[in-house]
């Protein structure tokens, strides 16, 4: 690898917090001199950091060295999806243009609440409609804010209940 992207590589790693442990399954190195020749800490990589260079288009040859230098974080691929959501919001002209717009409808299990003087926020609840998760989306645009929704939020289960509740 040239030092330019050896550098670029160094510079993601250590903005995410460095690197990880070796994983069972995925460690091919026998040593951690491999992998520290490769510019890898075994001891602080994590897989996920691995997966997440992909965004960058680093080459795939980094990322494979990358993987077999590092450790599981336990990150499952697929995600958790909740009944219910609750989006708290003021004065966000990004998150605004979500709320007015038709996409809301796609969300039957989707609250809007106004807060005045509230940092738009987004509230994943669990079946007993308690708080879960609670995450800021002030940097989100409208495109990111429906892709967590399509990603998190369980539409059909509601629509299935809508159903079966409808005479």
């Amino acid at each position: 690898m040239n030092p330019i992207g050896r550098y670029v590589m160094l510079a993601f790693l250590g903005s995410y917090g460095g690197v990880g442990v070796q994983s069972d399954s995925e460690t091919d190195v026998d040593t951690p001199t491999q992998c520290a020749s490769w510019g890898f800490d075994p001891s602080e990589l994590l897989c996920s950091t691995c997966d997440d260079m992909s965004r960058f288009q680093l080459g795939s040859h980094l990322i494979q060295e990358c993987q077999q230098c590092c450790h599981s974080d336990g990150r499952k691929l697929e995600s958790v999806k909740y009944p219910k959501a609750i989006l708290e919001v003021w004065a966000y002209p990004q998150v605004q243009a979500f709320i007015k717009s038709e996409r809301t409808s796609r969300y039957p299990g989707l609250t809007i609440k106004y807060v005045r003087g509230a940092d738009p926020t987004i509230k994943l609840l669990d079946e007993e409609e308690d708080v879960v998760e609670t995450l800021a989306i002030d940097k989100w645009n409208t495109d990111s804010v429906e892709e967590f929704l399509d990603l998190y939020l369980d539409t059909a289960a509601l629509t299935l209940e809508d159903d079966k509740a409808t005479p």
